[in-house]
């Protein structure tokens, strides 16, 4: 691995669901870890459907292991490239 290209920034957020004092379950993504990733677009694409045309790109980030990054799904987390 050559540390050199990973020169992207990204930002691991986590879903928590919060009840509040009244008892509504509220959606949070909260901040997990940070760190810089090689990006590559291994798919550009776009498919039409049902008369919508969805984006197909499929992005993958490599990042060094960690033990915070081993516990990282698909499921719970979600990845950002900006901080916008």
């Amino acid at each position: 691995m050559k540390i050199s290209l990973m020169n992207v920034r990204i930002f691991i957020t986590k879903n928590e669901v919060k009840v509040d004092e009244v008892g509504n379950h509220l959606n949070r993504w909260v901040p997990y870890y940070t760190c810089y990733a090689t990006v590559s677009s291994e798919s550009p694409g776009e498919m039409t459907g049902a008369g919508m045309v969805v984006d197909d790109t499929n992005l993958d980030f490599t990042i060094r292991w960690c033990k915070l990054a081993e516990a990282i799904d698909a499921t719970h987390f979600r990845v950002q490239m900006k901080d916008d």
